[in-house]
């Protein structure tokens, strides 16, 4: 297999961003693919706010690992595309983004342990949209809180819905910075919600959540 790489940033205009990449890949049994990235982001100064966005498609081949289970397996194909907004509030002091999202993946490589034993990989079709939010408020110099929360819709053409994807998601941390910033204290939750984890069925596992106390020096 080969690859080669390249990636172009450009300052379009004083408040105007732009990158531009591309891969071509040569892998082993399967035809050369080419894929590409876009980005753009324009500041909004006058309300403190940025718009960004991007584009872009990928390419996987199946491992030798994947082929001993499933020889005729086809390499994936997708595209990926967000657009959103952050605005800056209150002297900088919090950071608020809201993005939508969207992922279109043709021929998605995945496990299927209900094929005859021992199991085999195959192919599906994956589709998901959804939004983004999350917000980074500076309470203090020294001590900083983080929340996200992610939507998500996910369809595929092989499950009822696809794997290992919850429709809620979220997240909230803490964080404090003492000892002259030598000493991180942080504690955070992690709330996932109900999905689809086990191949094959209709039934939705439950939703949990873990929490999470973590000190650095």
């Amino acid at each position: 297999n080969a690859s080669y790489y390249v990636d172009n940033n450009l300052e379009v205009t004083e408040n105007l961003f732009w990158t531009l990449g591309g891969r071509y890949d040569h892998p082993t049994g399967f035809s050369d693919k080419k894929t590409w990235r876009t980005t753009l982001s324009y500041l909004v100064e006058p309300v403190n706010s940025r718009i960004h966005g991007s584009y872009g498609t990928s390419f996987k081949a199946p491992s030798l690992y994947n082929l001993a289970f499933t020889p005729n397996l086809k390499h994936q194909e997708g595209e990926g595309w967000d657009l959103g907004v952050e605005v800056t509030l209150f002297e900088e002091k919090v950071i608020v983004d809201v993005t939508a999202f969207g992922y279109n993946i043709d021929d998605k490589i995945t496990w299927d342990p209900t094929a005859p034993s021992p199991g085999a990989y195959v192919n599906e079709g994956y589709k998901s949209e959804g939004v983004e939010s999350s917000i980074i408020w500076k309470i203090q110099p020294d001590l900083t809180f983080r929340g996200n929360y992610t939507y998500t819709a996910a369809t595929s053409d092989v499950w009822d819905e696809p794997l290992y994807t919850p429709e809620h998601q979220a997240s909230v941390s803490l964080t404090w910075k003492t000892l002259d910033d030598k000493l991180d204290l942080k504690g955070s939750v992690l709330y996932v919600g109900e999905r689809i984890a086990e191949y094959g069925s209709t039934e939705q596992s439950p939703d949990y959540a873990t929490v999470n106390l973590a000190a650095q020096y």
